[in-house]
């Protein structure tokens, strides 16, 4: 139910938050953007297809 599948828990939320926070990052990805983000340094018209789908 909700947004489908590839959910991440609230735990591996709150893990990934507090350990950025504790580096003091602005910004942090989480998840599937991890990939994402790394994806979109490489090449960016396949990321955007992703997205975009």
């Amino acid at each position: 139910k909700g947004r489908g599948k590839g959910k991440i828990s609230p735990e591996t939320l709150v893990e990934e938050f507090i350990t950025s926070f504790k580096k003091n990052r602005y910004e942090t990805s989480i998840g599937k953007v991890k990939m994402l983000r790394f994806l979109h340094r490489i090449s960016p018209a396949l990321a955007s297809k992703i997205i975009n789908k």
